[in-house]
């Protein structure tokens, strides 16, 4: 894709900054927007700071008004998944005891916890600020510019563009995607041989489990390096 020569003066390099846990409690943090690299920023809280010894950072003012929403609304996001699972089994347990149900119902309940997880993380970067496993702090997708003044002012911070570890091993990763799959063709084939008629658990069940056997199959494919990600305009991270 290209874009036209006003456009291109807007795409920005970005790269991923990782604080060492030491370092965490001591940085000197430059006036400049780690999602926008302007000037004048808003300091405000990230999503763990209230339970890890993380410093406001400073961002643009969009997104600080939606990191905002998101901690007035991320406490009740596992009330809402509570609720929603809950009411998933119930009505599991009525469809399996009547043998039949209302199909609807199921999607509805996916639709509402989706539209919830869109509300809550409305205009927030695609990667947040995190602690590694490790006890590190890493600030994903920071402009060049303003990750270089950084580790100019902290030794020891690191600018990379290397991707972060995965959290498990690649034979966890393995280990869950055959047994999701597993589970999913050995759900359907049983499904599709005992004689009922078992449209929700078709249509939701076997495609959940396939779902996540590719995904943790996915994961345990090498993961490429690189150098640091571009990105158009200069508030999509």
């Amino acid at each position: 894709m290209t874009y036209p020569a006003a456009a291109r003066l807007a795409i920005i390099e970005r790269i991923d900054l990782v604080i060492p846990a030491g370092m965490i409690t001591d940085l000197r943090i430059p006036p400049l927007s780690i999602t926008t690299g302007t000037p004048d920023p808003e300091w405000t809280d990230v999503p763990q700071s209230r339970r890890l010894p993380i410093p406001q950072l400073p961002v643009d003012p969009r997104t600080a008004r939606s990191l905002r929403r998101h901690r007035r609304l991320a406490p009740w996001s596992p009330w809402v998944t509570l609720v929603a699972v809950v009411t998933l089994v119930l009505q599991f347990a009525l469809f399996l005891r009547a043998g039949s149900g209302t199909v609807l119902f199921f999607p509805a309940v996916a639709i509402v916890v989706a539209l919830w997880s869109v509300l809550e993380r409305r205009g927030l970067p695609a990667r947040l600020p995190h602690r590694t496993r490790s006890g590190d702090l890493r600030i994903p997708d920071v402009p060049v510019e303003v990750a270089g003044v950084w580790v100019e002012q902290n030794p020891g911070v690191l600018a990379t563009g290397e991707p972060e570890p995965p959290a498990h091993s690649r034979r966890f990763y393995a280990f869950w995607a055959a047994g999701l799959l597993t589970a999913a063709t050995a759900l359907f084939l049983l499904i599709a041989n005992n004689g009922r008629e078992d449209a929700v658990l078709l249509l939701m069940l076997v495609p959940t489990l396939f779902f996540f056997g590719l995904w943790a199959a996915a994961r345990t494919l090498p993961r490429p390096s690189g150098a640091p990600a571009r990105t158009f305009p200069p508030g999509a991270l």
